[in-house]
C-alpha cells in the first residue's frame, strides 16, 4: 500500500465521471456541473420521454395535456410540443440539433387525481439536462495523479489558515478543447476568504487535461465542479 493510500480514504465514483475523495475527514470531489446529462449519442436514439428522462415515471402519468421540449444551443432557443411520452418529428429535431453544452428543459403538464379531493388536477413536471460529450475530459496521469494534486494544494493547506469552522465551497471551471482550465468561479464560499482564494488558486494552476470529445473525435469543452467540505445541516 503507497503513502497516499495510507493517509486518504478514496472512494471513486465511476458514474459521470465523478471523483470524490475524504480526507482528514473533509471530503473533496471534481464532479460534471450538472447533475442530469446527456450525450448526443443518446439523443439520437430517443424515441420515448423515458429514453431522455432515467426512471421516468411513465406508468402513472396517463392523462397527458401536454409536453413542451425547449432546447438552448449557443443562445439558439427552440421549442416543440407533443401530445405524449412519444417524441414527435418536431420534438426529435430540436433534440438533434442540441449540441454539447446545449441546455434541454423538458415541461410535461397532466392531469392527476387529488388523494383527498379525488378530483383531476393539472400539474407540471419539469427535467433540466445538459448536453455533454460522448468521451469526458481526464485528468492527464488519471484520478490518483489528480488526487495528489488536490490533497497536496488544498487539504494539506486548510488547517494552517483557519481554525475556524469550514462550510463547503464550490468553484465551477471549464477545461476547454485544448485542455486547458478556464472561467474558474467561486459559486459557494467556505467562509473564509483565504480558503476560497487557495481554493481558486489550486484550479486555476491546475495542469492540463484531455479535452473532451464527441463521438467523432473533435474536442470539445466541458464544465465541472470542484467542492471541499461537507455540506452541513
Amino acid at each position: 500500500m503507497t503513502s497516499l493510500m495510507k493517509t486518504i480514504i478514496i472512494t471513486l465514483l465511476m458514474f459521470a465521471g465523478t471523483l470524490t475523495v475524504s480526507s482528514k475527514e473533509l471530503p473533496f470531489e471534481i464532479r460534471q456541473k450538472y447533475s442530469r446529462t446527456i450525450t448526443k449519442n443518446q439523443l439520437e436514439s430517443a424515441v420515448l420521454l423515458r429514453d431522455i428522462i432515467p426512471g421516468y415515471a411513465h406508468g402513472w402519468i396517463t392523462d397527458y395535456i401536454a409536453v413542451e421540449i425547449l432546447t438552448n444551443s449557443k443562445g439558439k432557443i427552440s421549442k416543440a410540443t407533443g401530445k405524449n411520452e412519444k417524441l414527435t418529428a418536431d420534438q426529435k429535431s430540436i433534440l438533434l440539433a442540441a449540441e454539447a453544452a446545449s441546455h434541454i428543459v423538458i415541461k410535461v403538464h397532466y392531469k392527476d387525481k387529488n388523494s383527498v379531493t379525488s378530483r383531476l388536477e393539472t400539474r407540471e413536471m419539469n427535467v433540466s439536462l445538459m448536453v455533454i460529450p460522448e468521451k469526458a475530459a481526464e485528468f492527464v496521469g488519471g484520478s490518483a495523479k489528480m488526487t495528489s494534486y488536490l490533497k497536496a494544494n488544498v487539504i494539506d493547506n486548510i488547517d494552517a489558515l483557519t481554525d475556524e469552522y469550514m462550510l463547503q465551497g464550490i468553484v465551477s471551471f471549464t477545461v476547454n478543447e485544448n485542455g486547458k482550465v478556464r472561467n474558474v468561479i467561486l459559486t459557494k464560499s467556505t467562509g473564509s476568504d483565504k480558503i476560497d482564494r487557495l481554493l481558486i488558486d489550486t484550479i486555476l494552476k491546475m495542469p492540463a487535461w484531455s479535452p473532451a470529445s464527441n463521438s467523432k473525435g473533435i474536442k470539445m469543452s466541458q464544465e465541472f465542479e470542484f467542492s471541499v467540505g461537507n455540506q452541513g445541516c
